[in-house]
């Protein structure tokens, strides 16, 4: 089934199997809208030929007629709205014998009608283990525990909703997947999930934090920036430690190596963006601090006190941005 979005201008674009919008000039539809972030949500062409939106993780939300959605099969005349933007999602035209009849379009389904499971992993390396490359993607091993039931309906082919957490990188992450084994019995009980071809990009996320890169993940959708900003980092009892920014994104910041900070810390940042005559103080946890090798450095993520400051945050990260590109 072929689709495409009409957009601001009275254009449309030809959806494929992965279709990005957001701010970003890297996005496939870029939308000129403040209050859309840099890569704002995604539609998806799942392998029964529906189309699947899926918001990002956005601030300010995604929204189908009207409805804020994370996720939803998308049909027909569908008005798709982030931020100040509109969009509209058509089909290319078959007469079906429902519409020759002049019956009812059934309408979209949320994805919650898909069975949705959580993955827990103890450790990125535990998953790793499990890891096989297969295809354009991969798959994962999940195991199921002694008392544990499959899911009803769960079976080969199926198509799920897999969120996927490694506990001793404090990260998280949404993704898709089918079903290629189901084991029931047995010792080794478990299905074994293979990705959507329209997840490689999210994948090497995955597997990066996995692997142990420093920066934090677990706004995992965030593009890192590069960037020279000071930063004046705030420790309990009172210590105090100058620091300097190498890379932010709107969810987190990578400081310079510090034997100071350790893995799990709370601190207060005060970030010195360009132009502000005040640095703006955000608090943040260490997620991650890498000693050694290419990616070394302490990743600090941020956590936002209200919705002002978080599109504070943002408004600098798109000025910063902004100059790199220029």
């Amino acid at each position: 089934m072929a689709a495409r979005l009409e957009i601001p201008g009275g254009r449309s674009i030809t959806l494929k199997g992965r279709t990005t919008i957001g701010r970003g000039t890297d996005c496939d539809i870029p939308v000129l809208d403040p209050l859309v972030a840099h890569v704002h949500a995604e539609i998806l062409k799942l392998p029964d030929e529906q189309f699947m939106l899926v918001d990002l993780g956005s601030s300010s939300g995604t929204f189908v007629s009207g409805e804020r959605v994370t996720e939803y099969i998308l049909s027909d005349g569908d008005e798709i709205a982030l931020g100040r933007t509109r969009l509209v999602f058509r089909v290319a035209a078959t007469a079906s014998p429902e519409s020759a009849a002049g019956g009812d379009r059934t309408r979209p389904i949320y994805l919650r009608t898909f069975a949705k499971i959580e993955s827990i992993w103890p450790t990125g390396e535990e998953f790793l283990k499990s890891y096989e490359a297969a295809g354009r993607t991969g798959s994962f091993f999940h195991p199921l525990a002694e008392d544990e039931s499959p899911l009803p309906g769960i079976e080969v082919g199926a198509l799920l909703s897999v969120n996927l957490r490694f506990l001793d990188r404090q990260a998280e992450f949404h993704i898709h997947a089918k079903v290629v084994e189901c084991r029931t019995a047995g010792d080794n009980r478990g299905l074994r999930l293979e990705f959507l071809p329209e997840e490689r990009e999210r994948l090497e996320l995955v597997m990066a934090c996995a692997g142990g890169e420093a920066f934090p993940y677990s706004q995992r959708r965030y593009e890192r920036t590069a960037c020279r900003l000071p930063v004046r980092v705030n420790m309990e009892g009172g210590r105090r430690l100058d620091s300097m920014a190498i890379e932010i994104s709107e969810g987190g910041i990578g400081l310079v190596p510090s034997y100071t900070l350790k893995t799990e810390m709370s601190v207060n940042l005060a970030v010195f963006f360009p132009g502000k005559k005040k640095p703006l103080s955000i608090r943040g946890r260490v997620a991650a601090v890498i000693a050694e090798g290419p990616r070394q450095g302490v990743g600090v993520e941020f956590f936002f006190d209200s919705p002002k400051q978080r599109d504070e945050v943002k408004c600098q990260v798109f000025l910063i941005r902004s100059r790199w590109s220029e």
